[in-house]
């Protein structure tokens, strides 16, 4: 065992979640509030100048970390058959799921099946497709719909939460199956139905979902799962369905494995919005969609 997969695996890293995420909730002083989020935007990359609100307008680090953007910030590409990105981040991987399982680092993968514990019919998103993205500290936190339909079932199921940056991930194997999660079904879009997984990470502690009020995440617990308690929730592309409190790991799974992703090159930049994949029929014939503007 690597002495990072040691340190990593002693750390208490869901006490400490639970700390990181009070001190973040403490309200600033309100002289305090722009140089202290300044700093951090300096030190992460925050393109301060797409915030929704003025800094001050910001009471602590957490609500500064699930701001909304301005209007205009993120442009929906695409057209209904096409998928776009659901968060800001960095590309891991993308591309058609092999023998059921998803790359983590070289030589290391793990099942979907595991990955989507509890939702309905997991076992044929394995021979479908995938796209995992990293949210880095500085990126935007929120989390968009990648097409539209209805959000039928969900999965939470606890866990740890190993940090899931680069380093992390070439030393912890399966990490993203052994950290908390919340994934959710997408069905009734024009893609087919979806998959969309939130990983928790060290000082992430909190996933929220706007559907799913009731589940709380760093709180132990043996999860849940089932059809949404209020029945399917409709959504729209490109519409915010929930947050993180500070960068982690979204991974967006199809049951078809013919998708066609374009070019998402390892560590390649996505935003969201962005489009990430289509149909291969709609790739390559051509549509009215291939040539559409923002929704």
């Amino acid at each position: 065992m690597s002495l990072r997969r040691a340190l990593l695996t002693a750390l208490p890293k869901k006490l400490l979640s639970r700390l990181t995420g009070g001190l973040t909730s403490i309200p600033l002083p309100t002289p305090l509030r722009a140089p202290l989020y300044r700093a951090f935007a300096k030190r992460y990359g925050v393109r301060l100048e797409e915030c929704g609100a003025a800094l001050a307008d910001y009471p602590s680090f957490r609500a500064f970390f699930t701001r909304s953007l301005k209007e205009g910030a993120r442009r929906v590409e695409g057209g209904p058959m096409d998928l776009c990105s659901p968060v800001d981040g960095k590309i891991v991987s993308a591309g058609r799921i092999q023998e059921g399982r998803i790359p983590q680092v070289k030589g290391w993968s793990y099942e979907v099946t595991e990955l989507l514990r509890g939702l309905p019919q997991a076992a044929q998103f394995a021979r479908g497709s995938q796209a995992t993205i990293y949210l880095a500290p500085g990126d935007y936190h929120r989390i968009h719909a990648p097409s539209s339909g209805s959000i039928t079932h969900f999965s939470h199921v606890p866990g740890t939460l190993f940090p899931v940056n680069p380093p992390a991930l070439r030393a912890i194997p399966g990490l993203f199956v052994r950290n908390e999660r919340i994934s959710l079904l997408i069905q009734d879009s024009p893609l087919g139905e979806l998959a969309l997984v939130a990983v928790g990470a060290l000082n992430v502690g909190s996933i929220h979902f706007s559907c799913l009020p009731q589940v709380r995440t760093n709180r132990g617990g043996k999860g849940s799962h089932g059809p949404l308690p209020k029945g399917p929730f409709p959504i729209q592309k490109g519409q915010d369905l929930g947050c993180f409190s500070f960068g982690s790991t979204v991974l967006l799974l199809s049951k078809d494995p013919e998708l066609e992703w374009l070019d998402l090159g390892k560590n390649s930049r996505t935003l969201q919005g962005m489009l990430l994949a289509r149909i291969k029929s709609v790739a390559t014939k051509g549509t009215k969609d291939d040539t559409s503007g923002p929704e």
